[in-house]
């Protein structure tokens, strides 16, 4: 459903892979039967099943496929990159995730269409404080932005409203990918809990995993959390309310299109108290 209704919206909803082969092979063509001209897109991993899984999404007819690790900047993906351009090489690939140039220019050498850029800032996520590794998201775009005009990155992490999509754009992003901003949505999957909230879980997460593997991960830490998320409503009225703040910051960097942002955005620091002057403050007088 959420797929579906990204793909409507103008988006584009990645199929997660934690789920049988042959339930997300039917699940792409189920999408490209009821919308034949949607764009359809689905997840593998690293290892294990992905050359497997990679097969039947190909036969399915998906159009783009996202490999889907925790660190991207490994020969295990260049590997997997090299089987699906084989296989396949009209699909196109999404890589990652990776937070530093050298991780982006790896992905791109090695044959990759576009590149995830973003570690341990997801809302769910607690990489960074369990592992010690993790790079702000804006930071990681920062240092790749020259990038950005050879191959797409996608921002992934860390956005928390429309202003950070803006920011995003600015500093070199092409795209943006959404977790917590579209949780709770009608869309999402799971059914209501308490009559009026969704769970939303973190794929690192205890609780998953233990749905999931049956047990957490032997060898592994829990990198994530799973909470309740309030029900939003339709995706569609998310995705409205955020493109109608994209508008309104670009009619204050005076851009018509996206590539504009990038040409006209200028970044300055600001101090705490200049943060606080930024939010909304007057009930606080």
């Amino acid at each position: 459903e959420m797929c579906l209704s990204l793909g409507k919206l103008g988006g584009l909803g990645i199929l997660h892979r934690f789920m049988p082969i042959k339930n997300q092979a039917f699940g792409i063509s189920t999408l490209k039967y009821r919308e034949t001209d949607l764009i359809t897109a689905a997840a593998i991993g690293g290892n294990g099943d992905s050359k497997e899984r990679f097969k039947a999404l190909d036969k399915a007819g998906v159009n783009i496929v996202c490999i889907d690790t925790a660190n991207g900047h490994t020969d295990r993906m260049a590997d997997m990159i090299k089987y699906c351009k084989d296989t396949n090489p009209a699909i196109d690939i999404i890589a990652g995730n990776v937070a530093t140039y050298a991780g982006a220019y790896f992905l791109k050498n090695m044959g990759a269409d576009a590149i995830r850029i973003g570690l341990g800032s997801g809302s769910n996520c607690k990489t960074q404080v369990v592992t010690g590794c993790g790079v702000p998201t804006f930071h990681s775009l920062y240092t790749c932005h020259g990038l950005s005009e050879q191959i797409p990155i996608i921002a992934c992490g860390g956005i928390k409203n429309s202003g950070d999509i803006v920011k995003s754009l600015a500093i070199g992003a092409n795209a943006v990918i959404l977790g917590s901003l579209l949780a709770g949505t009608d869309e999402t999957p799971g059914g209501l809990i308490d009559g009026c909230y969704k769970e939303y879980r973190g794929a690192a997460s205890k609780e998953f995993q233990e749905a999931y593997y049956g047990e957490l991960k032997t060898g592994t830490a829990s990198e994530g959390i799973s909470r309740k998320e309030k029900c939003k409503g339709p995706v569609a009225n998310i995705i409205d309310e955020l493109c109608g703040g994209i508008r309104s910051g670009m009619t204050y960097l005076n851009a018509r299109t996206i590539p504009e942002i990038k040409k006209n955005a200028e970044f300055v620091k600001i101090s705490n108290a200049g943060y606080i002057e930024s939010t909304s403050h007057g009930e606080k007088l």
